[in-house]
């Protein structure tokens, strides 16, 4: 068994030999607290480049803005709403990457099915938990 008393005593020791207090020899490694102080003006590089940034904020608040550009064309447009509004599919967010999942309604479906029937995975309860 080890006794931090004998350990603690031993340091003690060591620390006579050197000839120092403890209180001296713990402090000696800090550095003494910096008389730094920094200016209040540092020079007008700030103002300069404040006054460089809010010039080219009004710039750019002033110029006309461009309309904005339809990206899609009429017969994409077309395919995208008979898509949005088709209620024999199903549009889901894919797990990973990003992108959209389209399913038929029906297919949706049976894979619901399919996985909810799987008794090693799922049981099913006679009434809501919650």
């Amino acid at each position: 068994m080890h006794n931090l008393e004998d350990e603690e005593a031993t340091v003690m020791e060591a620390v006579d030999q050197l000839g120092t207090s403890t209180n001296d020899h713990a402090c000696s490694h800090f550095k003494s607290k910096s008389k730094f102080c920094p200016t209040l003006n540092p020079g007008n590089k700030i103002d300069l480049f404040y006054d460089a940034v809010t010039a080219d904020l009004e710039t750019l608040k002033n110029q006309k803005q461009p309309q904005d550009k339809e990206n899609l064309t009429e017969e994409e447009r077309q395919a995208l709403n008979q898509l949005i509004t088709n209620d024999k599919i199903i549009r889901k967010p894919a797990d990973k990457g990003g992108n959209v999942v389209i399913l038929s309604r029906k297919e949706y479906v049976k894979e619901a099915m399919r996985q909810l029937s799987d008794t090693q995975s799922y049981q099913k309860l006679d009434k809501n938990p919650t």
